[in-house]
C-alpha cells in the first residue's frame, strides 16, 4: 500500500463515533512497530521511520468527535478491561479455537510416552518389540503420571455410567413389559 487518503474531520462524512474512532486505530495499527514488523517475515517493506512519524502525526490529529471511546490493542493481557466492547485483543479466541488448543495439548503427552518407551527401548538392549515397553516398568514425570491418573479415572468413571445407564433401561424395558402382559 503506497498511501492512504482520509479527511481530517471524520465527523463530517462518517455518523457512527465508534466507526470513527475504529478507523483510526485501524490507520495506527498500520504504522505500530509492534504489529507491522511482522509484515517484513513475508517479504514487506515498512516504511522509513521518518515518514511513520509524519504519518502518526497526521492519525493524531485526526477529529473523531466528543465524547468518542477509543479502540485500544490487547498487546499483553489486560485485566478485566483486555475483554472490553473496544478492544481488539490477540488474545480473544473462538470456543472452538479453546477447545481444539485443549486437544493439541492432549497429543502433547503422546510425544512424552513416545520419548520414555524409546528410552527404555534403548535400556532393555535395544529390542525392538514393544515387549520392551511392557516388560519394563516405565518412570513418568508427576505431570505426566498425574495425566495418566486422571485418564485412568475418567475412564472407569464413563465405564460405571454406561454400566448404570445399561442396567437403567434394561430395568425399564423389563418393568414396561411386566406391566404391558400383566395388563
Amino acid at each position: 500500500m503506497s498511501y492512504i487518503f482520509v479527511r481530517k474531520d471524520l465527523t463530517e462524512w462518517m455518523d457512527n463515533t465508534q466507526e470513527r474512532t475504529l478507523l483510526k486505530a485501524f490507520l495506527q495499527t498500520l504504522y505500530d512497530p509492534d504489529l507491522i514488523d511482522q509484515c517484513t517475515e513475508f517479504g514487506f517493506v515498512p516504511v522509513p521511520e521518518r515518514l511513520r512519524e509524519v504519518a502518526v502525526e497526521g492519525i493524531d490529529m485526526l477529529i473523531v468527535g466528543d465524547n468518542a471511546t477509543e479502540w485500544i490493542y490487547e498487546k499483553d493481557t489486560i485485566p478485566g478491561e483486555g475483554q472490553g466492547r473496544y478492544v481488539i485483543s490477540l488474545m480473544r479466541r473462538k470456543y472452538d479455537e479453546v477447545k481444539i488448543s485443549d486437544l493439541v495439548g492432549i497429543t502433547d503427552g503422546h510425544e512424552d510416552i513416545v520419548a520414555l518407551w524409546a528410552q527404555t527401548n534403548l535400556n532393555s538392549g535395544g529390542q525392538s518389540t514393544n515387549s520392551a515397553m511392557s516388560s519394563k516398568s516405565m518412570s513418568y514425570t508427576s505431570d505426566a503420571q498425574s495425566k495418566l491418573n486422571a485418564a485412568l479415572v475418567m475412564s472407569a468413571l464413563s465405564i460405571a455410567l454406561w454400566c448404570i445407564l445399561i442396567i437403567g433401561l434394561v430395568s425399564q424395558r423389563l418393568c414396561c413389559h411386566h406391566v404391558k402382559t400383566s395388563e
